[in-house]
Order: structure tokens, then C-alpha cells, then sequence
């Protein structure tokens, strides 16, 4: 069962968790938008459920906003 504490590997599960590719999210971290970042050593990053969905409510939209024509 998935938990809010699960840890995910970053960016590879979590941008598998969102239907995003990896070099999405890290283009994302690069600009400085990406959800809460641990890292438990100095050469990976983690991320929680938790973290990566409030960073996408943070994420929210107006009802009536329009998404760019091709986007799914």
C-alpha cells in the first residue's frame, strides 16, 4: 500500500509517480521548483509521496484555466 512516508528515489521514481520524465523534474529543480529534497548521502536524493504531492497542490489552477492546446 502506498504511504505518504514512502521514500522515492529522485527524480527517477518520482517522476514515474507523476508521468513525467527525469529530465523534466531536474529541469523543474534547476529552475528551483521541485518538492521537499533529503539527502541521506551526498551523492542521492530522495523525495517523500508526501512531499511530491504537496509540491503538485501547490500547484493549483483556477476552474476556468486553459491548458496549452496539446496538452493532455
Amino acid at each position: 500500500m502506498k504511504h505518504p512516508d514512502d521514500l522515492l528515489q529522485w527524480p527517477d521514481e518520482a517522476a514515474a509517480e507523476l508521468g513525467l520524465s527525469p529530465d523534466t523534474l531536474q529541469t523543474r529543480r534547476r529552475d528551483g521548483d521541485s518538492p521537499q529534497l533529503y539527502a541521506p548521502t551526498s551523492r542521492v536524493l530522495v523525495t517523500t509521496r508526501g512531499d511530491l504531492l504537496a509540491w503538485v497542490k501547490s500547484k493549483a489552477v483556477p476552474a476556468d484555466y486553459k491548458c496549452r492546446e496539446g496538452t493532455k
